[in-house]
């Protein structure tokens, strides 16, 4: 199906592929815009991730189709070996006007000069002349996620009007050591399951005392 776009009140028709296309090219040009800031902030570059890529565009022609900027509620669970993952969606006129926002806004601008995410996937969904657009970012659990290369940085766009954007969604997913206190805690309450009781008989005692001291300093 065509999509047609009115200039100059002339109608001219866009095939998909054409749409296809420029979307493309407008998820390159925010991996180099981010890449680019990273680089100022003396941080490495992020690698694309396809899966991640994927996913943010299946998410970004979403909230197209809704017409609505809101966050991937089932990101957690569609992204695969992170450790963290988080979020930025946004809609605009222009690729330029949605990174200017991003880097405006303490909550975006922190997923994409981030230290711990290594891995980026953009989607755009390009309707109406409105760029609908989602970054998905991802530290990995272990190594082995598909990657390419990221594109080398772009010069700096100029400025443009703010565009709408959404709060920031990031996971941890990091459980907690036991304390000290704790590990005692769970070695004593083991040796009085074991333990048998000898009350009256001095020497029995003496050595479940002795055990009990050996396997706490164990």
């Amino acid at each position: 199906m065509a999509v047609a776009a009115t200039v100059g009140g002339l109608v001219t028709a866009i095939a998909p592929a054409a749409l296809a296309e420029s979307s493309s090219s407008m998820e390159q040009e925010f991996v180099s815009d981010m890449n680019a800031a990273r680089a100022q902030a003396g941080l490495p570059g992020y690698a694309v991730s396809w899966d991640l890529v994927s996913i943010a565009r299946q998410h970004s022609a979403d909230m197209a189709s809704s017409n609505t900027l809101y966050h991937n509620p089932n990101l957690t669970t569609q992204v695969q070996n992170w450790r963290a993952v988080g979020e930025n969606v946004g809609v605009g006129p222009s690729v330029s006007a949605i990174q200017n926002a991003f880097m405006n806004s303490t909550e975006h601008r922190d997923n994409i000069l981030d230290h711990d995410f290594t891995q980026v996937g953009v989607g755009v969904a390009y309707v109406n002349g409105r760029v609908w657009v989602t970054e998905d970012f991802r530290q990995p659990m272990n190594a082995g996620t598909a990657s390419a290369p990221a594109p080398v940085a772009a010069a700096p766009a100029p400025p443009a009007p703010v565009s709408a954007l959404a709060p920031v969604a990031a996971v941890v997913n990091t459980p907690a050591a036991p304390t000290p206190a704790q590990q005692l805690d769970a070695r004593l309450a083991v040796m009085n399951r074991h333990a048998a009781p000898r009350a009256g008989d001095p020497l029995a005692e003496a050595f479940d005392f002795a055990r009990v001291m050996t396997s706490l300093a164990g």
